[in-house]
């Protein structure tokens, strides 16, 4: 089911201060610089609680913000059910986030089917998890911000051919 009409995406990662903000904030760039804001409807979220409220990490922020995205008003929430009610797309950005959200929020296997892989459109090279960078250093974040980046291309290109 579409938001208000629009396709909806939800990037999701683990506490919700790194990776799935990047995320969310590179696919909203991408939306506006392509002028299709009136067609999609993006958040995210993390699998766990221990973030709710706080914005994204600051090195996440300094990384977007080097590359002309904004994410400083976000904020961490944590995924719910109905979460997988109302969004198109549930993307998680590895593996063990992706196994997580179809076991405790996936209620039939439509929903199931709404959860993939960020890298599923990431078609550089052939990895799937995109690699936590909070406890690692700076250029780790850069990193991370390269793949999303590629990947939230692709993945507007592909919504954008449905």
């Amino acid at each position: 089911m579409s938001v208000d009409n629009k396709t909806s995406v939800l990037f999701v990662c683990l506490g919700n201060i790194c990776r799935s903000p990047m995320a969310q904030g590179i696919f909203t760039h991408l939306v506006y610089e392509h002028n299709r804001q009136d067609a999609f409807y993006i958040d995210s979220a993390g699998t766990g609680s221990w973030h709710i409220g706080h914005p994204p990490d600051k090195r996440a922020q300094q990384v977007c913000t080097k590359n002309g995205v904004n994410i400083s008003k976000l904020q961490a929430r944590k995924i719910h059910k109905m979460d997988l009610f109302h969004y198109d797309y549930v993307l998680a950005m590895d593996e063990r986030n992706m196994r997580d959200i179809k076991r405790y929020y996936a209620d039939t296997p439509e929903q199931a089917n709404k959860v993939s892989l960020i890298l599923n459109y990431y078609y550089d090279e052939p990895i799937k998890n995109v690699p936590d960078p909070y406890y690692g250093a700076h250029d780790g974040f850069e990193y991370v911000f390269d793949i999303l980046y590629k990947s939230c291309v692709n993945l507007l290109e592909t919504l954008d051919k449905k």
